[in-house]
């Protein structure tokens, strides 16, 4: 898994409340885009599309886990009626790429937080994982979406690495 680690700035979201498993975004995707079309948000307002998930499925149920389906916007963009503010917090994140389809975001995420991060010697910080979007099922083939997966990491630098 090729991973880096920099400082991404904090980021303003606007966005829609998702609840339940995390592989079920698509329809807040749906209504996030209905809301976007039906406000004045100009589209070049729309900087990044970011889904960011605030529990971890390995403690919390299915059905309660907490997410927001959300676009980037510029700071001085005004937040349309139908959605909530959002930050993702400034920090040193890890960051990797998945090429394929949505499908399989799960297990990539498991190879990244249960694999990489456990071996790397960085420690996740308390702050969401988030996912950035590249491309979307409207200009890609499923097996040429790219996504970026994002875990903000605790700013102590690197444990030791087991022996």
């Amino acid at each position: 898994m090729n991973v880096t680690v920099k400082h991404i700035p904090e980021k303003r979201v606007f966005a829609v409340a998702h609840r339940g498993p995390y592989n079920t975004f698509g329809a807040s995707f749906s209504k996030l885009q209905s809301v976007l079309e039906a406000s004045k948000l100009e589209p070049k307002a729309w900087l990044e599309m970011v889904a960011v998930q605030y529990d971890d499925p390995a403690k919390v149920p299915r059905a309660e886990l907490r997410g927001d389906a959300g676009v980037v916007v510029e700071a001085q963009a005004e937040l349309p009626e139908g959605l909530h503010e959002a930050l993702i917090p400034a920090g040193r994140y890890a960051v990797t790429l998945h090429q394929g389809p949505y499908e399989q975001l799960g297990a990539a995420w498991g190879r990244f937080l249960g694999g990489w991060l456990e071996e790397s010697g960085h420690r996740q910080g308390e702050g969401p994982i988030y996912e950035r979007y590249l491309n979307t099922p409207m200009n890609a083939a499923p097996h040429e979406l790219l996504t970026e997966l994002y875990i903000g990491l605790v700013d102590q630098g690197v444990r030791k690495q087991k022996v």
